[in-house]
């Protein structure tokens, strides 16, 4: 099928920035000071602004996606193995802040002029380019015979791929709302230009057109079941390890992100009971609720439009995030000891009084109840949204076939 052009690069790295020193490496992850591709000639201008606005509209639903992609990404052996060997379960706090870090890196480039080379969205551009060839530096020694390269070109295309057909098809179907065929253009023209800087060489770029990027997204969909049946352990690591950290700095806490990691295994008729987590069926109510709820007009647009307050705040003061989970931390118990214990026993009472269409009837209101005393507690069930939009330099870009 379609992919096979794209795994003909998994024995292709980036030989430029491989070949860069590691001093040169790490100076380059912290200020993204490398030598830079040209423009390629292909390039569409007013068609990569247009992909970035329909992210600036957009951000609370695509930042669901890319997180709702990353907690089933795991499943993807390649992708969990390298993120363990590079570091991100070494402490709750690295998993966060790795990811936390991937998130600003995307908000640069859906926001920050692309087509200046000294602007900030270029330059993180480069900083993640060179992380990617410093992990692969880590990484390689440490692979199986016959994996190829870490973070190899069809990595970084399967990864594009994620970020670019597979997040929209998620607005599409799980949220509900239509993306328009020139809108899918834009947007994958804007991910083909990224992947263009990130080193993607165009025979292995996964958004030549959006046509090409979803005839390979319904060929990689094909495999998916046979990714739920060749679980590694590192799939339950880092999805532990996700929701722990996520729970905790997002101010949301772990029972909400255990409703919604269970919620994920049956999405499209799947019933993937892999995971090694169990979440009590009102969390998982829940976290479909507030998915619902982000893909609404209204839903979307206040989160958004906090994702985007919320970068303008890191970019005038750089020590704005880590106030934030200190706050989120403290939130986060709140949540999981008196928020969701509350909403729990409030569903239980009305599934159990009200049964049938009853019931149905009730448990929005103790979805109300919970959301309400959230709000009460600094807005709390935005936070994971916000942590949607959290970035690390290695994480984006790693995800792989099984």
């Amino acid at each position: 099928g379609p992919m096979r052009r794209l795994r003909a690069g998994l024995d292709i790295a980036d030989a430029r920035i491989d070949a860069l020193t590691t001093a040169e490496l790490i100076q380059g992850c912290r200020n993204g000071d490398v030598a830079q591709e040209k423009e390629p000639e292909w390039v569409d201008w007013d068609s990569v602004r247009r992909g970035q606005v329909y992210w600036q509209k957009n951000a609370a639903r695509l930042l669901y996606s890319l997180t709702a992609m990353l907690l089933q990404g795991f499943v993807v052996g390649r992708f969990s193995d390298v993120l363990i060997l590079a570091g991100y379960t070494s402490s709750l706090h690295a998993t966060w802040s790795r990811f936390a870090s991937t998130a600003t890196h995307i908000l640069h480039w859906a926001t920050d002029p692309l087509d200046d080379p000294e602007s900030p969205s270029r330059k993180s551009i480069y900083r993640v380019r060179c992380a990617h060839a410093h992990a692969r530096r880590v990484a390689q020694p440490k692979l199986q015979a016959g994996e190829g390269k870490a973070l190899s070109q069809y990595d970084l295309a399967e990864v594009q791929l994620g970020f670019s057909m597979i997040c929209l098809s998620i607005v599409e179907v799980e949220m509900g709302t239509e993306v328009s065929d020139s809108d899918k253009e834009d947007f994958v023209h804007f991910w083909r230009l990224v992947g263009w800087h990130l080193g993607i060489l165009d025979e292995y770029n996964a958004c030549i057109s959006a046509a090409e990027c979803q005839d390979l997204f319904v060929d990689y969909m094909k495999w998916t079941p046979l990714r739920y049946q060749h679980v590694r352990d590192s799939t339950h690591i880092m999805q532990q390890a996700c929701v722990e950290a996520f729970g905790k700095y997002s101010g949301s806490g772990a029972t909400w992100w255990r409703g919604l990691m269970v919620s994920l295994q049956t999405t499209r008729g799947y019933d993937a009971r892999f995971l090694q987590m169990q979440s009590h069926p009102a969390m998982v109510q829940c976290a479909r609720s507030t998915i619902s709820f982000i893909g609404s007009g209204v839903g979307n647009w206040l989160i958004s439009a906090r994702v985007l307050a919320f970068q303008r705040a890191l970019r005038k003061d750089p020590t704005f995030l880590a106030r934030q989970e200190q706050r989120q931390a403290k939130t986060s118990v709140v949540a999981d000891h008196v928020i969701w214990p509350v909403y729990i026993a409030t569903y239980t009472a009305a599934s159990h009084l009200y049964r049938g269409a009853g019931a149905l009837a009730m448990n929005p209101i103790a979805v109300a109840v919970a959301f309400t005393a959230a709000f009460l507690y600094r807005g709390m069930l935005p936070r994971p949204l916000n942590f949607a939009v959290s970035q690390a330099p290695t994480a984006s870009l790693l995800r792989a076939s099984p």
